[in-house]
């Protein structure tokens, strides 16, 4: 989200919040679809927070001891490719219908 767009959202979730105004009065003021500023208000309500939360949005492919196998061995010899990273730690991951496995 781009700062600007925070600082919209923000505005918004105030005016709703603490100045009494609804999500759509509020997103009026700011030129935003009133069904955003209505999400944007009842995700805040849900989460308590504004924005997403932090994330890469995709599943984990590895455990936290592969990941740390890992980082040990690309620590130790930092010209490794990925390619003999994944062999030396005897890193599985094949791909399956879109998901990995371990």
């Amino acid at each position: 989200m781009a700062d600007n767009d925070r600082f919209i959202l923000k505005r918004i979730i105030a005016l709703a919040e603490e100045g009494g105004l609804s999500a759509s009065i509020a997103g009026e003021l700011y030129i935003v679809p009133k069904s955003t500023a209505k999400a944007w208000l009842q995700k805040y309500w849900r989460d308590g927070k504004v924005g997403r939360p932090q994330g890469t949005g995709l599943w984990p492919v590895s455990s936290p001891a592969q990941d740390a196998a890992l980082v040990a061995k690309a620590q130790r010899n930092l010209s490794i490719s990925t390619r003999a990273l994944k062999s030396a730690t005897s890193f599985p991951v094949k791909k399956n219908h879109g998901y990995f496995e371990t």
